[in-house]
């Protein structure tokens, strides 16, 4: 099936408008650490609209939020009659730490939607907004698994890890801290330089100068929770400026990833 270009068809504001606020109680509901499928009525009506307006891609990321969503249904039910809770190791971490893990997908999947609709135009930084986008959803992985294993205080300084620039990797926590820690360095310097690259190029200035932005806050409120020793506003505006970091760049990355997959199919 060949899918329709992004100029195709006119855009009806009232589904942007629905899709927006989908996209914003889903945001909200993440910030809270709540099941994404509270968002459930919200999402079978703007998939109702998708479809009755839409074929090709605007169809399959709607039918992919359906299925993530029922997928998170089962996996509450079976999460319940297994007691989460009394769970030992890694099976407890993936099992309380999935449904979050689901409403990034299902976030994403509504983010490209909204942009499908918006039908807004690509930035010009061809491939960066993806590079970007990959390495903030890696970080935003990693920081789920640390809040949901208990990992958060596994170095309780900072900048230090246990009084070392490199701490002994004693037991996963310290393990799962550090690694979260390095992959925050590696999302500033990759984030930083694509800001420098743009201030040479003296195009997409704007875009970058946000994600930077929101990289810096991001850094911030996750080192003022280690300090603080988990002081709960430290911690949803840590999750607050990751969620809207990886939807930003889901927005921005969205038409090249579109387009990549539109060629594919041409040959």
């Amino acid at each position: 099936m060949k899918y329709p270009t992004m100029g195709e068809d006119a855009i009806r504001p009232g589904l942007g408008y629905m899709l927006g606020a989908t996209v914003l109680f889903t945001y909200l509901l993440m910030i809270m650490g709540t099941f994404v499928t509270s968002t459930g009525t919200l999402i079978m009506l703007s998939t109702f609209f998708v479809w009755r307006r839409y074929r090709g891609l605007p169809r399959a990321l709607t039918f992919a939020v359906l299925t993530l969503l029922a997928f998170a249904v089962v996996l509450g039910g079976i999460t319940v009659l297994l007691e989460a809770p009394l769970l030992d190791g890694f099976t407890h971490v993936a099992v309380i730490s999935s449904h979050l893990l689901i409403a990034t997908l299902v976030l994403i999947c509504l983010v490209f939607t909204l942009r499908y609709v918006l039908k807004s135009k690509a930035a010009t930084q061809k491939g960066h907004y993806k590079l970007l986008f990959g390495v903030v959803y890696l970080q935003v992985v990693l920081g789920i698994l640390v809040r949901y294993s208990g990992a958060t205080l596994a170095c309780p300084d900072f900048p230090l890890c246990n009084g070392e620039l490199i701490p002994a990797l004693a037991g996963y926590p310290v393990m799962l801290h550090f690694i979260h820690r390095a992959g925050a360095a590696i999302v500033f310097l990759t984030t930083a330089a694509m800001l420098i690259r743009a201030l040479r190029d003296g195009t997409g200035i704007g875009g970058f100068a946000a994600a930077f932005a929101l990289v810096l806050f991001q850094a911030l409120f996750g080192a003022l929770i280690v300090v603080s020793g988990m002081f709960l506003p430290f911690i949803i505006m840590h999750g607050a400026t990751g969620f809207m970091l990886l939807g930003y760049l889901a927005y921005q990355s969205m038409p090249h990833f579109f387009k990549e997959a539109s060629e594919g199919r041409a040959t």
